[in-house]
């Protein structure tokens, strides 16, 4: 388990399934709170031009470490027009739900943790559907020295790539199934603007990524589905840092039950440790570092 651990630290960008998320409780908190208060004047004055644009958040975790390279200040941003049927964090969908903040309030309390943070990550919901929210907040990350990162499934429109990407140094990418029927039968919507924005990450923009893949039995687990999407990646190869191998799970579950909706996939049986394994292996063989 140490050594796993390691790796995942040790490799830029690393990002775990979307799941229920509880706010953190860091041990470093105590040594936050004691910043002198002209340490936080001095912090807060470089961030006073920063553009007021307003965006709606769902949570905030100060400490996670599964998210982007080293530890990260990861920001869950409210709304999401997939519907994926395995979602963890089904309250994210609505776009009128969430926290209302303005760039300057996040980037002053992503600051108090600056002593220990080395970026920014910022997730949903969908992060790039508020994109002059997430090009403000990465812009003021980058004024202070802090690396970001976007946690999307590139389902967003074309224009607002030249928002975001300018200011983003990683990208963590979901390709909910690379077959496009199958896509659109898990996430409700297409598949083509995923397919896009990756191209557009590596060809234009020049933004290295992760890719995840989300290993389901029966939807996703095929040796041939498994292949089809390594041809995919291997396109990539100079711009993909690696994959993460993302095995079923029931965590969002509960959650659903509690807005009183129905889990499409809960009678899904979880992996078989051992055929999750072999789909590791096939990733390696094609020359992938992966991730599980």
């Amino acid at each position: 388990a140490l050594q796993t651990w390691c790796a995942r630290m040790a490799l830029l960008g690393a990002s775990a399934a979307r799941r229920v998320r509880m706010p953190s409780r860091s041990l470093f908190q105590k040594h936050v709170r004691a910043m002198s208060s002209l340490e936080m004047s001095q912090s807060e004055q470089k961030i006073v031009n920063l553009e007021e644009v307003t965006g709606r958040v769902h949570s905030i975790e100060t400490f996670s470490a599964i998210d982007g390279p080293g530890i990260r200040y990861l920001l869950f941003l409210q709304g999401c027009n997939l519907r994926c049927k395995s979602c963890s964090n089904r309250d994210t969908w609505e776009h009128s739900g969430g926290k209302i903040m303005t760039a300057k309030e996040v980037v002053t309390h992503m600051l108090r943790y600056r002593n220990y943070i080395e970026g920014l990550t910022i997730s949903g919901g969908e992060a790039l559907l508020q994109p002059h929210f997430v090009s403000a907040v990465f812009q003021g990350a980058h004024e202070h020295g802090l690396s970001t990162c976007v946690d999307t499934t590139g389902q967003c429109p074309r224009q607002y790539w030249d928002l975001v990407l300018p200011h983003t140094d990683l990208a963590l990418v979901c390709i909910k199934h690379i077959d496009a029927a199958k896509y659109r039968e898990f996430a409700g919507v297409p598949q083509k603007p995923a397919m896009e924005f990756v191209d557009a990450l590596a060809c234009q923009y020049g933004v290295p990524f992760f890719l995840r893949y989300l290993y389901i039995p029966d939807y996703s687990d095929s040796d041939a589905d498994i292949d089809k999407f390594l041809d995919w990646a291997s396109h990539y190869r100079g711009m993909v840092r690696g994959i993460e191998l993302l095995p079923y799970h029931r965590l969002g579950v509960e959650k659903w039950k509690s807005m009183g909706l129905r889990y499409e996939l809960e009678s899904i049986p979880l992996p078989d440790k051992r055929a999750v394994q072999r789909a590791r292996r096939r990733m390696e063989e094609r020359g992938f570092t992966v991730l599980l």
